[in-house]
């Protein structure tokens, strides 16, 4: 018996539509340093969002009431966060600039969804693409324009499309 590709929650109705209508909207027209009130209408929505947590207005989220940030997690401008299933991002995590978490796939095949993990101090560098089912262990490092699928062991910088392990990151003690 093979098993059957997860299927993701049927969004909240009501959720949905006023995120859709007016959250999107309010979000986006935000100041640029008002991290607070992005933290709010996150909240507002759904979202597990800790008080030091920075997310850049220009940030397209589509359902942030799968989405939970860590502590002091950092996501930059014009990141794409394609929630259909839950995306878990780390303590110290920070996703760069044009970078794409994805947790649906469709193909000929029909469409694949699955969660999206990143660990504690993890790092996305620009314009990566993180496919569905992907997690990255504690101190990962994906490099610019980077595709990643699959799980990318703790402390090790991946790059290259797809990614393949690089080096693993050495984090010597202060002297």
């Amino acid at each position: 018996m093979t098993a059957e590709p997860p299927v993701a929650a049927p969004d909240p109705p009501f959720r949905a539509f006023w995120w859709r209508t007016i959250g999107r909207l309010a979000f986006r027209m935000t100041p640029y340093g008002w991290f607070k009130g992005r933290r709010v209408l996150l909240r507002l929505f759904g979202a597990f969002v800790t008080p030091n947590t920075k997310v850049r207005r220009t940030t397209h989220i589509d359902r942030p009431w799968n989405v939970r940030f860590g502590d002091r997690a950092m996501i930059g401008d014009d990141v794409a966060l394609r929630a259909r299933a839950p995306i878990v991002l780390g303590d110290r995590c920070a996703i760069a600039q044009y970078a794409t978490l994805s947790t649906e796939r469709r193909d000929r095949d029909g469409t694949a969804v699955a969660p999206i993990a990143l660990g504690d101090d993890s790092w996305v560098a620009a314009d990566a693409l993180i496919l569905p089912g992907t997690t990255l262990g504690p101190g990962a490092v994906v490099g610019a324009r980077s595709t990643v699928a699959g799980e990318v062991p703790a402390w090790t910088v991946v790059a290259g499309d797809p990614a393949t392990p690089r080096r693993q990151r050495v984090i010597e003690p202060p002297s």
